[in-house]
């Protein structure tokens, strides 16, 4: 009877399949609770950017219906509210990119430690926790359009009150 077809061998090495596969779970665990974390801070800074540049749109339009302000003093509230909304819809792209950015470090991370070639999940027997590369580049760019969306109309207002004051 060789060493390796021991009682003591076989032993020791499902122990070892049994340690692996602890440690790769408690890792995916890990994972998949730091990608979740990144996803909520996504959202959290997407609806904190769609709520500062509601607010002031609404405080745009009231400007615009006011009969009480004069035409140059609420051409300058109009300036002063697209530098903010602006400022918003910067914020909100820089934390949404950065969220963005961690998420792609967490995926390269686990494919590296998982042993994991060229996100091919299903040969590592685990069920896939994020679509592939095509779909995190459609939601980057979804993801990226409403704080661009918004700073390209603040822009817009910002000039046309430009064009209003100094005419």
């Amino acid at each position: 009877m060789s060493e390796a077809d021991t009682p003591h061998a076989q032993t020791a090495k499902t122990s070892n399949v049994v340690h692996d596969c602890e440690r790769r779970r408690a890792l995916f665990d890990q994972f998949l609770r730091c990608l979740d974390r990144e996803e909520n801070l996504i959202h959290y800074r997407l609806s904190w950017g769609l709520q500062w540049n509601g607010a002031c749109f609404a405080a745009l339009l009231i400007l615009q219906n006011s009969t009480q302000i004069a035409m140059p003093y609420k051409s300058i509230c109009i300036i002063f509210l697209s530098i903010f909304g602006s400022i918003a819809s910067v914020l909100s792209s820089i934390g949404v990119r950065a969220a963005h950015a961690q998420t792609a470090y967490l995926i390269d991370r686990i494919n590296l430690r998982l042993g994991i070639v060229a996100h091919d999940w299903e040969q590592a027997e685990f069920i896939r926790p994020y679509g592939d590369n095509s779909v995190h580049t459609s939601a980057r760019k979804v993801s990226a359009l409403f704080p661009t969306g918004f700073l390209v109309m603040w822009i817009f207002v910002f000039f046309f009150s430009m064009k209003s004051i100094l005419s």
